[in-house]
């Protein structure tokens, strides 16, 4: 093969130009270093991994399924106890063939039982496998990549064991962080070994014009790819687009910025798309994007998170086993962070500035490393300009009829009395009549392998097990004999795999793709029997022998295949269309789900990463907000607007002071837990920062009459509002917590309690009095148990007051239990700009953002219309928290 030589330091262009240079050197590893201690922290502070964690590792233990269903049909021959390399027995060879069954591990329901299973299986698996990688077919770098993926898969896994949800939350976080490092190390690596490598194809920009022909393997598309890429502007373009993509987009996964990950995801996976277009690369694309989906949190996927969320939460009672078995997994995720960090600063450090000194992370590295935990990856190093192709050909004494056919095929060539017959591998390039295979996720190693022997022979090499696999030829081994023969093998070459060959030729020969139609020469001439995918250039006979069988004609193209083997007999130009690549559909579907994931992520992480320092403007003034005019309302009309939530204070006998069990109304029929010290407001005196104090809308008066009322205590008198401020604390999880509403002033008016660890009245949220007299509840168990269905209201006794359900739009209803609608909720529930109306129209509540200087937490305000039910509102507004989840702050 024609190598390329190493350029010199100085006539590489790309050392010359930032940001190429900015990134071999120490300040850059150092820079990095610091992105990963402040992404760990950042992931760990402010978001959260649960739904993440459960998706990736049990969509590792998926791939690692299709790694053992792959290698189980390849392993007798190739390291059973008669196969090239024998490593191992024939009963270790039959339970490989059962692996693949534990995969099935990935349908376990979600939760702790789940968890352990998914765990369990990717143990075994990975340490299986990682047994596997000393054998000389099982050592490319996705192997490798593969066994460090399934042991972060058992940390993910580990990290759902956590009896209560902030440690699991913790777990789950620091867990996603190695998972992130790892697929920054690999990128990053990819990048840095292509400037450093000395390649002028990657420094020169020309790399991109001999990939899709120089690839291992290739499919169909790679032909047209490879013509488009013969421009030097498009090529260049690419080849900058890689390295961009693999070095400092990358920096992206470690900014701790949603949108900056979910982008970095997209990047990724559109990269690894790319890839898979016009090469076949096994599991290894679909598993870097896997890999890529842990830079996406919980709220970017919140589709996912009411299906693959626990459907159990940790109860109210805090039993010092369970703090045990917490604290003892927190330890453990904690170390495994800590380690896989050091060792990837000490990666990124090596990669960046070789010569750097040896320090504690390098020796932490290498430990790993030696336990295969810790790879070292560079794809693509060296881009090579020439393919060549290992050739074997048997001489076999063949019946007339069927020499005439092998010759006009190309097959055979005539040696005297006998024929030399080339005989083909099942998915490697060989005959020039066939078209490059399609595999979904399908590695075959020895056709893999055998583009490695035409390097290292060029090079004056050989391995050791070419020698063993020409004798096993020679010997017609059965083990060896099922390597070669597949289904769609030319009659020839089955008849020749039935004879003992008289000798055995290997050659080295170069191939090219045919030029497409439109790009043909004019002097080129057809051969009698069609065109061919392939050109071949023989070394042996020291010239340019060049044979066709066929070509594509236009641009979308299908085999005509014969009944018989796949030989294709035409004569002329062949009318082709299209074939979907499997392969291409499952990379694209997974890309397509990551990208309207990440898509969700720009719409949403940037308003729900910030925090607000003052109120939002009032709705008669904000812009695309249709609310009521805010007339200024006089000194005694506020008065009077504050005299609900006094007397709502008043009602409660204990004032601000938290609720012990005992003083839950007894004759409830729904009981629930009481809120603990550290969710009240602390005893500080509170400040409005707000707007004006005491602005009231301009609606009509109502009455209590018009329409059902669920608190009948808390409907607003006449000639008056209810001004009131709700913290930012549901999200869609389940969730168990309590926290207080408040007014302006942050005093407490009552509090609500989360409890959702049950089923039935139970679950749900629950609106108390001070002094623990229940006010109406809500139902939330339906909401995580059944896809599609949305909470109830219920009175205080437990009886269903109204469902809530979907409007038009985006909008939802309140209904009554005769189906009528009792309130319409509209706006955007993300940033809490919500208009509540009736049945009729008429307004009856707004809300907006607003601050508390109580605690420095999230809060929105509601302002209540006369005559409408306080209570029915607040828990419409907090029904619609739970359904979209938009919480702010961290959960007391």
């Amino acid at each position: 093969m024609r190598r390329l030589p190493r350029a010199a330091t100085n006539s590489l262009p790309l050392r010359d130009v930032k940001p190429w240079t900015w990134l071999q050197g120490l300040g850059a590893a150092r820079l990095i270093s610091c992105c990963v201690i402040w992404s760990a922290c950042w992931s760990v502070c402010r978001r959260s991994y649960l739904t993440t964690s459960v998706l990736v590792s049990r969509l590792l233990l998926l791939i690692y399924g299709i790694i053992f269903w792959s290698l189980s049909g390849q392993a007798e021959p190739l390291m059973g106890p008669q196969g090239l390399v024998p490593q191992l027995s024939a009963q270790q060879v039959q339970r490989m063939g059962r692996m693949p069954l534990l995969a099935l591990g990935a349908l376990a329901p979600v939760g702790p039982l789940g968890a352990a299973i998914v765990a369990g299986a990717l143990s075994w698996l990975t340490a299986v496998y990682r047994s596997y990688l000393k054998v000389e077919f099982l050592r490319f770098q996705w192997d490798i990549l593969a066994v460090e993926s399934g042991a972060l898969g058992v940390l993910l896994a580990l990290s759902q064991l956590p009896h209560f949800v902030e440690t699991r939350r913790i777990c789950a976080a620091l867990a996603c962080q190695c998972v992130t490092l790892l697929c920054f190390k690999l990128m990053w690596g990819s990048c840095l070994c292509k400037l450093q490598s000395g390649c002028p194809e990657w420094n020169f920009g020309s790399a991109m014009a001999h990939h899709h022909r120089t690839t291992c393997l290739p499919k169909p598309l790679a032909r047209p790819l490879h013509r488009w890429s013969g421009e030097r502007r498009v090529s260049n373009v690419q080849g900058l687009m890689t390295l961009w993509a693999e070095g400092p987009l990358s920096i992206l996964a470690l900014s701790g910025c949603p949108w900056a990950r979910a982008a970095c995801c997209l990047l990724w996976c559109g990269l690894m798309l790319g890839i898979v277009v016009s090469g076949n690369y096994g599991f290894f694309n679909l598993l870097t994007c896997i890999l890529s989906a842990s830079l996406l949190d919980d709220q970017q996927l919140t589709p996912l998170a009411r299906r693959l969320h626990p459907l159990a939460d940790a109860p109210t009672g805090m039993l010092w086993p369970w703090c045990l078995w917490d604290g003892l997994l927190v330890a453990l995720v904690t170390a495994a962070w800590a380690l896989y960090t050091a060792s990837t600063v000490s990666a990124i450090h090596r990669i960046c500035a070789p010569k750097a000194p040896e320090g504690w992370c390098r020796r932490i590295e290498e430990r790993l490393r030696a336990l295969g935990l810790a790879g070292r990856y560079g794809l693509f190093a060296r881009m090579t300009t020439s393919r060549d192709e290992v050739v074997l050909r048997e001489l076999h004494r063949l019946p007339p009829d069927l020499a005439q056919r092998a010759v006009r095929d190309g097959l055979a060539v005539s040696a005297g009395e006998e024929f030399w017959v080339e005989l083909a591998l099942p998915f490697k390039p060989g005959p020039l009549n066939r078209a490059p295979p399609v595999l979904l996720n399908h590695m075959p190693r020895l056709d893999w392998q055998m583009w490695f022997v035409s390097l290292r022979w060029a090079d004056g090499e050989q391995p050791s097990w070419f020698q063993d696999f020409l004798q096993g030829l020679m010997d017609r081994k059965p083990s060896v004999l099922k390597l070669v023969a597949h289904p769609w093998q030319h009659e020839v070459q089955k008849f020749a795999l039935t004879q003992r060959p008289g000798a055995i030729r290997v050659t080295l020969e170069d191939y090219d793709y045919n030029p497409l139609p439109d790009a043909k020469r004019k002097d080129e001439v057809r051969a009698k029997g069609g065109q061919c995918f392939f050109d071949t250039f023989k070394k042996g006979a020291g010239g340019k022998d060049s044979t066709t069988w066929w070509e594509l004609s236009g641009r979308w193209w299908r085999l005509n295949l014969t009944k018989s083997l796949g030989l294709l007999q035409t004569s002329g130009t062949v009318t082709r269309n299209t074939v979907l690549d499997p392969a291409i559909l499952v990379i694209g579907l997974v890309s397509i789900v990551i990208a309207l994931s990440a898509f969700m992520a720009f719409c949403t992480s940037s308003s729900s990463g910030k925090r607000k320092v003052t109120r939002c403007p009032a709705p008669a003034t904000a812009p695309n907000r249709p609310a009521p005019a805010m007339p200024a309302m006089p000194e005694d009309m506020a008065q009077k607007g504050r005299c609900l939530s006094t007397a709502l204070r008043a009602r409660g006998s204990k004032g601000s002071e938290s609720m012990r069990p005992s003083e839950v109304n007894p004759t409830s029929s729904v009981s629930v837990p009481a809120a603990s010290d550290t969710s009240l407001p602390p005893p500080q005196e509170p400040k409005h920062i707000g707007g004006e104090e005491g602005g009231m809308f301009n609606w009509s008066p109502r009455s209590a009459e018009d329409f059902e009322t669920l608190c009948p205590c808390l409907v607003v008198p006449d000639g008056m509002e209810f001004v009131f401020a709700v913290r930012e604390v549901l999200t869609v999880v389940r969730q168990e917590l309590s926290f207080s509403v408040v007014d302006l002033d942050g005093s407490p008016l009552s509090h609500i309690i989360v409890n959702e660890t049950g089923s039935g009245p139970q679950c749900g949220i629950f609106l108390q009095m001070l002094d623990g007299e229940p006010l109406a509840s809500i139902r939330t168990d339906m909401l995580h148990s059944w896809p599609g269905r949305l909470p109830e209201m219920c009175y205080a006794s437990g009886e269903v007051f109204g469902r809530v359900a979907k409007g038009d739009g985006r909008d939802y209803v309140l209904r009554d239990n005769e189906d009528r609608i009792l309130l319409r909720l509209e706006g955007n529930f993300k940033e809490k700009t919500v208009k509540a109306t009736s049945w009729c129209g008429e307004l009856i509540a707004l809300s907006e953002r607003c601050i508390i200087s109580l605690d420095g937490g999230a809060h929105y305000q509601v302002r209540v219309a006369p005559g409408a039910d306080a209570g029915l509102v607040l828990c419409s507004l907090l029904a619609m928290d739970k359904i979209e989840g938009g919480g702010r702050s961290t959960s007391p």
